[in-house]
């Protein structure tokens, strides 16, 4: 990863924007829509309604996106996650996907689903619509205890049903066999290793955050709605992180101006630094850091000690 103090700057001129934003960005999270069927304890669609109705983002915003990253030639990855479930509506996923495809041929596309809409032929109809990799991931029902046993039996039977080779290769993921897409099928208890989604949850590890975080540098999230955040923890209809959206595009603004001229600027600069973190970093428990962190902070540090000369 390259730091440099336009990291750090506004930058208005849209061609240096997107020179940076090509040099930095190596994952952009895109909500397709906003619905969701589940309200899992470890995440905040058991809090903020995600199934009353299904708002999709605005294809004028989408297309946007697509367009710029085009212009770049960006070869990153895509993923079509947040907190909605992709898979729910077929017909606007394999759309998105078709265009993102034909648009970014060396993009690698992406996505996390609960599984609860996929056959095998709709996994097909994913990879032929230029999905790379697909991974399922196994929840259990409300109010069953999250162990590796009953994780197991779940992940085994939805595994059964979805007809499709498939190999076991740890001790809570397996490959499923699919040719020219990667499959896997997994299971992860979140109550336990996931986060406290920005302070908005109680489950997940909790901790008094001083260490550095490069997620505003190398990652971008897009809401539905076209709001950008800083961190895949951040969502825009949460009432407690709504000044934490850093810009909101609307199908003419960029992409590139988000990353490089807006309030994520702010959040780099912080972010970036050791010590004590405001909200909703706070508590945030993503990444760890060893003895390299005494470098990256001589490194992502020089424009705030040029700034003091």
């Amino acid at each position: 990863m390259n730091i440099s103090d336009d990291h750090f700057r506004y930058i208005s001129d849209n061609q240096r924007a997107a020179a940076l934003f090509k040099a930095s960005v190596q994952t952009i999270e895109i909500e397709i829509h906003s619905y969701c069927n589940r309200t899992c304890d470890f995440c905040g669609n058991s809090l903020f309604d995600r199934h009353s109705r299904k708002t999709p983002m605005d294809l004028a915003v989408y297309s946007k996106i697509v367009d710029d990253l085009a212009s770049i030639g960006y070869c990153g990855v895509i993923w079509y996650s947040r907190y909605n479930e992709p898979t729910s509506d077929r017909p606007l996923f394999i759309q998105r996907l078709i265009e993102a495809r034909a648009k970014l041929p060396n993009a690698r596309l992406q996505t996390f689903s609960n599984g609860d809409y996929l056959t095998a032929e709709y996994i097909e109809a994913l990879r032929d619509a230029g999905l790379n990799d697909l991974k399922i991931m196994a929840y259990l029902p409300k109010g069953e205890k999250p162990t590796e046993a009953n994780f197991l039996v779940l992940m085994e039977s939805r595994l059964m049903k979805l007809g499709l080779p498939w190999e076991l290769v740890a001790s809570n993921r397996a490959e499923v066999d699919v040719p020219g897409i990667h499959v896997t099928y997994a299971f992860s208890d979140f109550s336990r290793t996931g986060t406290n989604r920005g302070g908005a949850l109680a489950t997940g590890k909790i901790i008094n955050r001083k260490a550095p975080c490069t997620i505003p540098i190398t990652d971008i999230y897009v809401d539905y709605n076209g709001s950008m955040v800083p961190c895949c923890d951040i969502r825009s209809d949460y009432e407690a992180h709504r000044d934490c959206v850093v810009y909101v595009l609307n199908g003419q603004n960029s992409i590139f101006d988000g990353y490089a001229n807006s309030k994520l600027v702010l959040w780099r600069r912080d972010a970036t630094r050791f010590g004590r973190k405001g909200f909703p970093c706070n508590s945030c428990s993503r990444g760890s850091w060893g003895p390299a962190s005494l470098t990256w902070w001589r490194c992502c540090s020089r424009w705030f000690f040029s700034r003091q000369k």
